[in-house]
């Protein structure tokens, strides 16, 4: 694989951000992928997804520079593969489709300001009741 593009797709919302253009992407990285993944559900910071020339390995990308100007939202991430470089402009279509199945990840929040989940419990303890 030559070429990923990756989507941000907000749910319920409303226009175009274009996607990420990777040529060539990190490849090789060890560890099992299934379809498209990202590495948290709040404010992720790389994607991933099974690497299509060796077993048992996937490939990464660094996706916080891009999240800076997502709206703050809920959003999955699909991906669009073809094999041999191209440019959209030039007319040449491309050789051939992979398909990461599945190509979409889980529905994620982009987030700005404090978060959104319940802090942890301090000074837990557990007491047992009088019989």
């Amino acid at each position: 694989m030559e070429v990923i593009f990756v989507w941000f797709i907000l749910t319920g919302g409303s226009g175009y951000t274009p996607p990420i253009e990777v040529r060539n992407p990190p490849c090789g990285i060890p560890g099992f992928v299934v379809g498209v993944l990202v590495d948290r559900l709040v404010n992720p910071t790389a994607v991933m997804w099974p690497d299509p020339k060796v077993k048992d390995q996937h490939c990464r990308i660094d996706i916080t520079q891009y999240m800076t100007g997502l709206t703050p939202g809920q959003y999955h991430i699909a991906t669009t593969e073809i094999t041999k470089t191209w440019n959209a402009g030039s007319g040449v279509s491309p050789e051939a489709y992979i398909g990461i199945d599945p190509h979409t990840s889980v529905y994620w929040v982009r987030q700005t300001g404090p978060s959104i989940l319940p802090g942890k419990p301090i000074n837990f303890r557990i007491q047992v009741q009088p019989q």
